[in-house]
């Protein structure tokens, strides 16, 4: 073998050790660099639970203050007046769902069905009417729709209970 042949080997051997060792030194810090990721991911995770529980705090809070105040009136009953003890218990609540982003919709009078998506409402019961502008309308609202909004998703936590008009047509009774 000529003195070149060796020296050309002896520098392939030399390059091909270098490049391990670059792939070595490589791969060691693509799992460092990992394994901090991982540590991140972990930590924004742990933010993102503490965040969830400051949120909910507030209306955790409205819900002990609900209790005990009921606790209190069990005890002493004379002290508000039924409607009073209802507009305020009404008024927590309504403060406890909006601590947890909780919205409501409430469907007027005389709205169509159409405008209504069906994941929001249900119809207890139907009302009829002669009146073909009515027929598929919102007689009267029992209980609003609450909802949650997720980015542009809606998630239904009650559906609205309605009255809906349905047509009647009256039939006649005289002979023909």
């Amino acid at each position: 073998m000529s003195e070149d042949s060796r020296g050309l080997i002896e520098q392939l051997k030399k390059t091909n050790k270098e490049r391990e060792d670059s792939l070595r030194g490589l791969t060691e810090a693509v799992r460092e660099l990992q394994g901090q990721i991982n540590k991140k991911d972990k930590h924004i995770d742990e933010l993102g639970s503490q965040l969830e529980m400051r949120s909910s705090f507030p209306a955790l809070k409205a819900l002990a203050k609900i209790r005990k105040t009921v606790s209190e009136l069990k005890v002493n009953p004379g002290t508000m007046t039924k409607e009073e003890l209802l507009d305020w218990t009404m008024d927590s609540i309504d403060e406890a769902m909006a601590g947890l982003g909780v919205e409501m919709i409430e469907h007027s009078e005389g709205k169509h069905l159409d405008e209504i998506p069906g994941d929001q409402m249900e119809a207890l019961r139907f009302e009829e009417t002669t009146d073909p502008a009515k027929a598929r309308t919102v007689a009267k609202s029992l209980t609003p729709c609450y909802f949650l909004k997720n980015d542009s998703k809606i998630i239904v936590i009650a559906k609205a209970q309605l009255v809906i008009f349905k047509s009647h047509t009256p039939t006649s009774n005289t002979p023909s």
